[in-house]
């Protein structure tokens, strides 16, 4: 599903990946661990389409898509689905029309089917479709961003730290909801993050970012 090939990358003087390897298949759930300022956002970056780099390669479902300084597939056309750190809602959106805004192209009915399902997927009681995010808790806004990332039907789910501002009484038990509804779907994620404990819940297999690269990688059981 997703190969990342000797991906190198340099922010200025800074060398933040160098040679980085990843592969995952379809419905694998990967945990990318690391400080602050160890590449994991430039790493989701770069697979998103949004960072290139000087060199390496990533390919999705077998096309390439980054080849080091060029980047071959534009962001908007890698079937690719993103959950922040501050779950980017759009404020002056309606839960209804947050989780909408990637499928606008889709048939009203269409729409309106996908959007009974997400709000099922995602536990969230369907009289919450016309609040705005600023009336909902961190939790559920939470749940809105992963139901617009989910709603294209994306192939590879890229999560940036998104229950770092949340409390560990509310955490976890999100955390758990999330890889529930992940798996659900069948889709692929890479969550990044710097806490083991979350890695370990959500994820199938953890890597540890260090020096640009991961050297091993543990499965989770």
């Amino acid at each position: 599903m997703l190969a990342v090939k000797d991906l190198t990358i340099a922010l200025g003087e800074r060398q933040v990946l160098r040679n980085f390897v990843m592969d995952m298949p379809q419905g694998e759930i990967v945990a990318i661990l690391g400080q602050s300022g160890s590449g994991k956002t430039t790493m989701l970056r770069a697979i998103a389409g949004l960072q290139c780099a000087q060199a390496g390669e990533v390919h999705l479902n077998r096309t390439c898509v980054l080849c080091g300084d060029k980047c071959l597939v534009p962001p908007q056309k890698r079937g690719i689905g993103m959950v922040f750190q501050d779950y980017a809602l759009f404020p002056h959106m309606t839960v209804e029309q947050n989780i909408l805004f990637g499928i606008a192209s889709w048939s009203k009915k269409e729409r309106q089917q996908r959007l009974q399902e997400l709000m099922a997927l995602v536990r969230l009681p369907v009289e919450m479709v016309k609040r705005y995010p600023h009336e909902l808790s961190g939790g559920q806004q939470q749940r809105v961003a992963l139901a617009r990332a989910l709603a294209p039907r994306p192939g590879l789910v890229l999560l940036d730290e998104p229950f770092s501002s949340l409390d560990s009484q509310t955490r976890y038990p999100l955390v758990d909801e999330v890889k529930r509804v992940l798996k659900a779907e069948g889709v692929s994620a890479i969550l990044v993050t710097h806490d083991l404990a979350e890695a370990q819940r959500l994820a199938d297999r953890i890597g540890e970012l260090k020096e640009g690269l991961v050297e091993t990688w543990q499965t989770v059981h």
